[in-house]
């Protein structure tokens, strides 16, 4: 009688998991298609003379592959082949531009890249590009770059150590900068984030709860739930034709492509 009852309860919610499932899958496929759209139309021209190049290009390898190798030379990280820096840009490379670098490393698992890259910024007490040290200074990513070190030498095997704390990262990152952080400390331990990190997300989104970023956060790590993200994705004008946008509209991470943001909110709430 209780094996009964418990098969039954088993049954029971399968059917409410695979109902929610199948409620959500259609705006999931065409939120996925759309992405597939973009993403065959993300080239090198969409970044030609574009100072934020590595920023978005880095990070768009996520769900889409990219080819940055003409960006690093033994370690070094510039913005761009033009050398933007100094005309149009304060800084060659900025802690800001750090971080979507580490998640193309993050995304190729290339540990002799990270390997370059932590031997360049080790001879320059982690002052990773020249301009304003308030920009190029980097030593409050080291925890975390060396963390990510130690579990690309450990690629397969489950987490059994805890991440860094997130420490000052508010104090030196803010808006989307730092939602690309916690995002980053997510894929690099399995999916997991501390109370801290998941207070920030949290803030983030109550901040601007229509942004599609914080969006994929919030119901990614917080609730489980991607319907608003991907309504917000099918239905803002920003992204309302599967043409390639030139700018980003109402959402602002600097002037990132639309293209590029959708992309990586979708990167986000399928789990990338």
């Amino acid at each position: 009688m209780l094996i009964k009852a418990l098969i039954f309860v088993v049954l029971l919610l399968s059917c409410g998991s695979k109902e929610k499932k199948t409620q959500d899958n259609p705006m999931m496929l065409q939120a996925h298609l759309k992405g597939q759209e973009y993403c065959s139309q993300i080239t090198d021209a969409v970044f030609k003379n574009r100072c934020d190049k590595i920023t978005f290009k880095a990070i768009v390898s996520v769900n889409c592959p990219q080819d940055l190798s003409k960006l690093e030379a033994n370690g070094r990280w510039d913005k761009d082949e033009q050398q933007c820096f100094p005309k149009e840009s304060p800084s060659s490379l900025s802690k800001s531009d750090l971080i979507s670098v580490l998640h193309y490393i993050w995304t190729k698992q290339d540990g002799k890249m990270l390997q370059r890259l932590m031997t360049y910024g080790e001879s320059r007490n982690w002052v990773i590009g020249e301009g304003p040290t308030s920009l190029t200074d980097a030593v409050v990513l080291v925890p975390l770059i060396y963390y990510m070190n130690d579990k690309l030498k450990k690629t397969g095997e489950l987490a059994d150590d805890t991440l860094p704390t997130t420490g000052d990262i508010t104090q030196s990152f803010s808006g989307h900068d730092l939602a690309s952080y916690v995002w980053l400390m997510a894929r690099i331990n399995n999916g997991y984030l501390d109370f801290a990190a998941k207070s920030i997300i949290g803030k983030l989104y109550n901040s601007a709860p229509s942004d599609p970023m914080y969006s994929a956060l919030q119901h990614r790590f917080l609730d489980g739930n991607q319907a608003e993200t991907y309504f917000i994705l099918l239905a803002d004008p920003t992204f309302s034709t599967n043409e390639l946008p030139e700018e980003i509209g109402v959402f602002k991470w600097s002037s990132a492509p639309a293209s590029v943001y959708y992309l990586i909110s979708l990167a986000i709430a399928e789990g990338l």
